[in-house]
């Protein structure tokens, strides 16, 4: 409870940095607002998820504070999955020597995980569910390490209503639950029934279609067998090249051991990069934060490795000769050596990356202010217009909109209640023209108010795009949320 605490409150101070949630988010906090005004539409917008759409309908009652809030619910999220990757290396090693160094090597590579197109730094400032993921993902781990299979469940159940690779592995563990204890079925199923519920009844009730979440996140990707292998490669990338073969090393070791489980979280390491490509091949974004969980697994199980190497280097410098405790040495400074050049370069990402996203956060920043200011379309007349398509859910959610109140628009129109452009976009030659005099103006962002009915107007504001599909801007900005642009 002390580590939970301690990670909500550096969460609560890191609200000082000049970060602002990415584009899934937003989304989530209009669907949580929605929900509980019961008129729910995801006709547009990024893929449906129920967990963070439930934590934002959550947060619906503290009005301004819910994004700040969201951000501290995601970050401290990071901050636990360190604390439960350091606890699993030690007790996946079973308190043997040296499992300070398993604690560290694991929350590092954590840390470090290498991803090109969404920077972890980036995933946690912003406030993506992965954190969340990898969290849920590792306290189901180690509840079921503690056998509370019930609390170990409820945080697979977690994890299902955000990534749908995590469902297999939840079945598997379920059937296993099941067999173990025949009292627990009926309540499996009901389980797994609410599960499946909460994924595609929304999509049914807000879009007319079950399956317009996943619909729309397979168009974002063209899929195939170079796809699927990009998301291995990216997969395999993610934790440092080292900690894959401590893993290895340390799985080899417990099963000549008899110890079984070690092999079997690999195994299920692998398996999820490779529903992920799978999934890749069939269309569906293969991006590495998407892997994230199985790159997790591999930090806990290379720093078990390295604790293990550890606790052997321990125990023969006691008993060993000379010569052997020589030769332990260099192999222990080759080994660190190794660790450390993989993770100096790592590091020295960060700053970059803590750049990037601050300005990303600051642009964020700089658009809803212009939103706010140039206040919802008039009475009458036509939609909000934005240039840039990541802009959509942010407005949405400053506007008090649905998803389907902005759009994105190749170019500006007289009919527009609000249009909002970006500094060296496609409007840029047109918009005095089209547009008039600017209303409020922050940054790269300006608004314009084209629209001004008089009492005779017949022009209306749609309420959706018509089709119960995303736009084209939507369609654009699936799958690669939070991603630099």
């Amino acid at each position: 409870m002390a580590a939970l605490l301690a990670c909500v409150a550096v969460a609560v101070a890191s609200l000082a940095l000049p970060f602002e949630p990415a584009f899934d988010p937003w989304a989530w906090l209009v669907w949580g607002r929605e929900v509980w005004g019961l008129d729910l539409d995801t006709s547009s917008g990024p893929s449906w998820k129920p967990l963070p759409v439930a934590i934002g309908m959550l947060l619906v009652p503290f009005g301004d504070a819910a994004p700040e809030l969201w951000l501290v619910v995601a970050r401290a999220s990071f901050l636990a999955s360190l604390v439960l990757a350091w606890r699993l290396a030690g007790r996946l090693g079973d308190g043997r020597a040296a499992g300070t160094a398993a604690g560290v090597v694991a929350a590092g590579g954590l840390v470090l995980l290498e991803d090109p197109i969404t920077p972890w730094l980036r995933q946690w400032g912003a406030g993506l569910s992965e954190p969340i993921l990898v969290a849920l993902c590792l306290l189901a781990i180690d509840r079921a390490l503690a056998d509370r299979h019930r609390e170990a469940l409820a945080a697979g159940a977690g994890a299902a209503l955000l990534r749908p690779e995590a469902w297999p592995f939840l079945a598997v563990y379920a059937l296993w639950v099941g067999s173990r204890d025949p009292t627990a079925r009926r309540g499996l199923a009901l389980g797994a029934a609410l599960v499946g519920a909460a994924w595609f009844v929304p999509d049914l009730l807000g879009a007319g279609d079950a399956l317009e979440g996943a619909e729309r996140a397979r168009e974002s990707s063209e899929g195939g067998l170079a796809a699927a292998g990009a998301a291995v490669a990216r997969g395999l990338e993610l934790p440092a090249a080292p900690l894959w073969g401590l893993a290895g090393l340390f799985a080899v070791v417990a099963a000549r051991r008899s110890e079984r489980l070690p092999l079997v979280l690999l195994g299920g390491a692998l398996a999820w990069v490779g529903l992920v490509a799978a999934m890749a091949a069939s269309g569906y974004a293969g991006l590495p934060r998407f892997m994230s969980p199985a790159a997790a697994v591999v930090c806990v199980l290379g720093g078990a490795g390295a604790g293990e190497l550890a606790g052997w280097a321990r125990g023969g410098w006691k008993a060993g000769s000379r010569g052997w405790r020589l030769r332990t040495a260099l192999a222990g400074v080759a080994l660190a050596g190794v660790l450390v050049a993989f993770a100096v370069p790592r590091a020295a990402e960060l700053e970059d990356d803590y750049m990037r996203s601050r300005t990303i956060g600051d642009r964020t920043a700089d658009l809803r202010a212009v939103a706010g200011a140039a206040g919802r379309p008039e009475p009458g007349c036509g939609p909000v217009l934005y240039e840039d398509p990541l802009a959509h859910t942010a407005i949405a959610w400053e506007l008090d909109l649905p998803l389907t109140g902005a759009r994105f628009a190749p170019l500006p129109t007289p009919e527009a209640g609000l249009a909002i452009a970006v500094s060296g976009g496609r409007w840029r030659a047109s918009t005095e023209a089209a547009l008039g005099a600017a209303v409020a103006q922050r940054g790269a962002w300006t608004a314009y108010r084209p629209c001004r009915p008089g009492p005779a107007s017949q022009v209306s504001a749609p309420s959706s795009t018509g089709s119960g599909r995303s736009t084209a801007g939507d369609r654009a900005a699936a799958g690669v949320s939070g991603a630099f642009r």
